[in-house]
């Protein structure tokens, strides 16, 4: 990392509990601030994770985005106090907690935003299986244009940050990518 211009380098890096030691994931995220590299850190808000996130809070330096994927295969999965705790860690939490009507509505993907698949494959959105085109070809980019999107909802971040109705590109801007909001965020580092 020391040879990547730090300028354009931002990683979007996830802890998973049942993965990875919360001692050496951590260790590696203070290495990363060390050296100056941009970066944001997850966790899937599974009710079990409480206790990891609230450490992993801790643990980071304060400065650093911890974004919450809010766990949404289990419809009314969170009860009151768990969306207050998760929106204290998080305080985007709550925009991650839905599933954003889309149907027909405006969305960048597909014409600033796309999906590469690993043969060069463009698609629209990594949700919309539909091909567009293949940036192996001349004149890829002719494919990219503004369309709306043809999913009822939208759910993930990856997904429903492009939707223009939801303004997310003014908090995240430059960090859209990396998940690093430019705004600021509250983030409360009470725990």
């Amino acid at each position: 990392m020391e040879h990547c211009d730090k300028q354009k380098l931002g990683l979007w890096t996830t802890y998973h509990p049942t993965e990875v030691e919360r001692d050496r994931f951590v260790s590696q995220c203070w290495e990363l601030d060390r050296r100056g590299v941009r970066f944001s850190v997850g966790i899937v808000g599974l009710k079990e994770h409480q206790a990891e996130a609230t450490a992993l809070r801790q643990e980071l330096p304060a400065h650093i985005y911890l974004w919450v994927n809010a766990y949404k295969r289990q419809p009314n999965y969170y009860s009151p106090a768990e969306l207050e705790y998760f929106t204290e860690i998080d305080p985007l939490f709550p925009i991650d907690n839905q599933h954003h009507p889309s149907f027909g509505k405006s969305c960048r993907a597909g014409h600033t935003a796309i999906a590469i698949d690993g043969d060069g494959t463009i698609r629209r959105c990594h949700f919309i299986p539909e091909a567009i085109g293949n940036i192996y070809t001349l004149d890829w980019e002719k494919s990219l244009i503004p369309s709306t999107c043809t999913n009822q909802t939208c759910r993930c971040h990856i997904g429903y940050i492009h939707m223009h109705e939801l303004g997310l590109y003014e908090i995240f801007s430059s960090g859209i990518l990396e998940r690093i909001p430019v705004m600021s965020v509250t983030i409360d580092c009470r725990y």
